[in-house]
């Protein structure tokens, strides 16, 4: 691990100077915001796929490069470390959409899911959990020098995650037990700025009392932005306030379309963030609800990578992820299309894949640090399954996104050996999720039951 982050004591005073002096939701704000100060955070985002990719395995295991259309082509340079590394590899044909973003790409193979249960629900369980009881995202939501330096310990965002899921078939986990993303935005924002314990809730008697709130708020940022602070923090908080300012638009009466009851008029049910009017609210007892419809899950997708941006990128949260479809779903057909390689299996990724896409790019556009929220921002891509058809958890998926800041290279393929831990099946995958966990600052040399230990080697290398 390189550059890790601390905490200073500057950072503590600027905490201090503002706390209880401003409304919850002013301070909610304005205080991660205020602590930052041009410092380099380092943020991670977990990001899951359905379904594995067309990745057929020869004899001993290793994928077949000569058939598979993911893994970038190329064996690489051997180190003499249990890796090789290929620099500015040939995209393939399931990752050629990627061409644009791949100088900050890290593409990873050899990684193979050794413990736990097979097939696609196994593979959900285990690929953030290492087969224990916690998710790598959790895990460091609990710990107060990262998860706890920032309002919100982590979010958990889904896009039609739960659409005829069972408990078996998500990525995050508690106590052995599966978290189930929020697939609703707009009561994912609700949330995490304190305004709901649910989702938008209008009052019948005309009077809501989040106007008040946001009034009061909006008003003490914008005296906040009268202060002597830096650039980049009036950056941060101008997005929050423009965020308020829309917010309060709709809580004075702007329609955002569908209220149920007819009329039209008065509290919007969409109270907070949509920007794309899209109604997510569904009348009791009706399935699915209007976020599970299969017409509205780009607009859902397209939130949900806004909420991420946004929660990064201001200091609300250091960790975040989201959940694209689940391990069975056949939303769009893709379960069955992954069972059998052809252009559709492709395009179908691709569509997937552009909310990846366009999250990076955004990240990019938005300044955190002495750069930017990619810089700052380790993205982990990753599936429950490698080669779709064949069910297996050998070779899996797996690539990285950004992190520059702190010592992640970009442009680049990692081919580790298959016998690197003298066991013929290539690295254990939980080698990554220690890394992903130093990189955020959490000094651990294991995750998960796998009794093997360190952090996965080449990642930080010239």
């Amino acid at each position: 691990m390189k550059y890790q982050y601390r905490s200073t004591r500057r950072r503590f005073l600027k905490n201090t100077l503002i706390a209880g002096s401003m409304s919850p939701l002013a301070m909610r704000i304005a205080q991660p915001v205020l602590a930052q100060n041009g410092e380099n955070i380092p943020k991670v985002c977990f990001m899951y796929f359905p379904d594995g990719v067309y990745a057929p395995k020869n004899a001993d295991g290793t994928t077949s490069d000569s058939e598979g259309e993911w893994h970038p082509k190329g064996n690489g340079t051997p180190t003499g470390a249990g890796y090789a590394i290929e620099n500015n590899p040939t995209l393939n044909n399931m990752t050629k959409v990627f061409e644009p973003l791949k100088q900050h790409m890290t593409f990873i193979q050899g990684l193979d899911m050794k413990l736990g249960g097979g097939s696609h629900q196994g593979g959900a369980q285990k690929v953030l959990t290492g087969n224990g009881k916690n998710s790598l995202d959790v895990a460091l939501g609990q710990v107060d020098s990262i998860g706890g330096s920032t309002p919100i310990r982590n979010i958990n965002l889904g896009a039609m995650a739960n659409f005829q899921a069972g408990t078996t078939d998500h990525v995050h986990y508690l106590n052995g037990v599966s978290i189930k993303p929020e697939d609703d935005p707009v009561a994912a924002f609700n949330r995490i700025y304190g305004l709901s314990s649910g989702g938008g809730v209008s009052n019948p008697d005309g009077y809501d009392p989040r106007r008040d709130i946001i009034s009061q708020s909006f008003k003490e940022l914008q005296a906040l932005m009268g202060n002597v602070i830096g650039n980049d923090e009036k950056i941060k908080l101008e997005t929050h306030i423009d965020a308020l300012n829309d917010l309060q638009k709709k809580l004075d009466g702007i329609s955002v379309g569908g209220n149920s009851g007819g009329g039209g008029g008065g509290l919007c049910e969409v109270s907070s963030f949509n920007p794309t009017n899209i109604d997510t609210s569904s009348p009791e007892g009706i399935y699915p609800p209007k976020i599970h419809f299969e017409s509205n899950y780009t607009d859902i997708a397209n939130l949900q990578t806004d909420i991420i941006t946004r929660m990064l990128g201001c200091g609300m949260t250091r960790i975040a992820s989201l959940q694209q479809s689940h391990t069975t779903s056949n939303f769009r057909s893709h379960h069955s299309i992954s069972h059998n390689f052809s252009p559709a299996w492709i395009r179908s990724l691709n569509y997937f894949y552009g909310f990846l896409v366009k999250l990076v790019n955004q990240m990019k556009d938005t300044p955190d640090g002495t750069s930017n929220l990619l810089d700052n921002t380790l993205i982990f891509c990753y599936s429950c399954l490698s080669d779709g058809k064949l069910h297996d958890h050998r070779d899996m998926p797996f690539f990285l996104i950004g992190g520059h800041n702190f010592g992640f290279k970009g442009n680049r393929k990692i081919r580790y050996d298959l016998n690197a831990e003298g066991d013929n099946r290539g690295v254990d995958h939980t080698k990554l999720l220690v890394s992903i966990a130093r990189y955020m600052g959490h000094d651990i040399n294991k995750f998960g039951t796998n009794p093997v230990s360190g952090e996965l080697p080449g990642l930080y290398d010239a």
